[in-house]
């Protein structure tokens, strides 16, 4: 995802004539106002959603980009735990799942 220094420093992608106020998670697309961002959308065919699973490389990676990440297994593991039960049973699935702080550390 192309990533700018700041969201003021770049115009609108959409109308070019104000300065971006938003920053598109899925492309990184500046954006000034809703009806920009609608029109990217539009335009674009972008679905406006963050890739989960997009390369980052060391120098991108940051502390929001961990909590990200951690959250993104905390669902993994959540979607996975409510997927063992069938018929109000366990299906002895989540035994074998450990917390997610456990596959993080």
């Amino acid at each position: 995802m192309p990533r700018s220094l700041s969201i003021a420093d770049s115009s609108c992608s959409s109308c070019g004539a104000a300065s971006s106020k938003y920053r598109c998670p899925g492309c990184g697309a500046a954006s000034c106002c809703l009806e920009c961002v609608k029109r990217h959308k539009a335009q674009t065919a972008c679905t406006g959603k963050r890739d989960a699973a997009a390369y980052l490389t060391l120098h991108e990676f940051d502390d929001a980009s961990l909590h990200r990440d951690y959250h993104f297994l905390e669902a993994a593991q959540a979607a996975a735990i409510g997927r063992c039960y069938r018929g109000g049973r366990c299906l002895d699935v989540c035994s074998r799942l450990g917390p997610a702080s456990a596959v993080l550390s």
